[in-house]
């Protein structure tokens, strides 16, 4: 087992930490202003509900999980050059399928609520057309992180933040149009930014080279579909969880919307930080347990810390907003309601990414899909009693399962 250079491991988690930060704070500045532009508005909310078809259709034809299988792949062969071509004109073609797939599904949802022809039409374009972009974007990231360029490989993240954030500021027009149009433009700026810092890729998918490099293909492949199904089961979870959520009222969507992208943004920053680091040599079988241990420590001490600014934070809200600003008031009491579930699934990163890395993808898809029944289950049996406190319940118990599943495995191997 090769030993591995703790002050790379350090160096790369402060140079992480930083642009999460910067990319932090460029994230909450764009849920303020979607929240002051955008919310409450049915429009909104039917955006939000329908902005994850797109990964599950990603997930479901194996190219969602790129970014995460490729750095094991790619140290298993020496050609890389022709081997990365060959996966480019791979990628081109899935991402294709996918965005007229997606594109589809979104129209159709569009007009069962009822949006004119021309304003479905142009939201399902935009969200669908956005695979493109994203899943070149997934392929440079993922040749980034195996070369141990980290920093670079967040920054394309950044890149997209900040468009996001102008495009909410400055654009007006109908909410389905306007928010579709800045996600597909941040995911173009994000793809060009990576084809820049990866050097670009060529277009080659010959019978040869499907030969020579079929031994990585099929490691590959498999990686990626168990990486696909969990973030495939993610997106669907969130679907589960916001249809559940529609049944709270207008404005819920939205306001939950906001705080699960600020706690997974805040999740970003401790993975990004404590986990991605050992990623790498994670895929090469370097130091194991001494990088988990060194993580997972770091992992949980920031994530309480977190945990607690969150709470003093909407307390203080709901205090100082009353009932003076209803998305306010309701994007405070999802900060509550999430939060324990922050602080499990943060804890879990780790052991979720050294099994990613490792090629164990299967047990994290089995806790997320037993955790999506405790979701289904609850939200038509409890949540209609229980309301936001059953919401609360569903969404901490769908983590549990994660924990066992993983918990347990990691066990046994000592």
């Amino acid at each position: 087992m090769a030993p591995v250079d703790t002050q790379q491991v350090n160096r790369h988690s402060r140079q992480l930490m930083g642009l999460q930060i910067g990319q932090i704070g460029i994230g909450i500045l764009s849920q303020v202003i979607l929240l002051a532009r955008w919310s409450p508005h049915l429009e909104t909310d039917l955006f939000l509900a329908v902005s994850g078809v797109p990964w599950l259709v990603s997930a479901a034809l194996l190219i969602s999980g790129l970014e995460m299988a490729l750095p094991a792949a790619y140290h298993r062969t020496d050609d890389t050059g022709h081997f990365l071509n060959l996966l480019f004109a791979i990628t081109l073609i899935i991402a294709l399928a996918a965005s007229f797939i997606s594109g589809g599904i979104i129209f159709m949802f569009a007009q069962r609520a009822d949006l004119p022809i021309a304003t479905s039409l142009g939201m399902g374009a935009l969200l669908g057309f956005q695979i493109l972009p994203t899943a070149l974007t997934w392929l440079g990231r993922g040749v980034l992180v195996a070369r141990e360029r980290l920093s670079a490989a967040r920054m394309t993240l950044f890149i997209g933040s900040v468009v996001t954030m102008l495009g909410y500021l400055l654009m007006g027009g109908r909410p389905a149009l306007t928010l579709s149009a800045v996600t597909c433009g941040a995911a173009v700026i994000a793809a060009g930014w990576t084809w820049y810092l990866c050097g670009g890729f060529g277009f080659n998918i010959s019978r040869s080279l499907l030969r020579q490099f079929s031994p990585e293909l099929k490691l590959l492949g498999r990686a990626m579909a168990g990486i696909s199904a969990a973030a495939g089961l993610v997106h669907l979870q969130l679907l589960v969880e916001r249809g559940a959520i529609l049944s709270l009222g207008t404005g819920y969507v939205a306001a939950f919307n906001v705080a699960g992208r600020g706690y997974e943004a805040l999740m970003a920053l401790v993975v990004s930080g404590f986990v991605m680091p050992a990623y790498p040599h994670w895929a090469k079988n370097a130091d194991t347990q001494r990088l988990l241990g060194w993580s997972f420590k770091r992992v949980v001490g920031l994530g309480t810390l977190l945990s607690l600014a969150a709470a003093l934070f909407a307390l203080l809200m709901l205090t100082l907003i009353e009932n003076r600003w209803t998305a306010g008031r309701q994007t405070t009491q999802a900060i509550l309601i999430l939060l324990p579930r922050f602080w499990l699934l943060t804890s879990l990163q780790p052991l979720i990414l050294k099994h990613f890395a490792q090629g164990h993808t299967w047990p994290p898809v089995i806790g997320s899909l037993l955790g999506i029944g405790i979701m289904v289950g609850g939200a038509v049996i409890f949540l209609p009693q229980a309301g936001l406190w059953g919401m609360a319940i569903l969404a901490t118990g769908s983590v549990v399962p994660g924990w066992m599943i993983l918990g347990w495995r990691e066990r046994g191997s000592h």
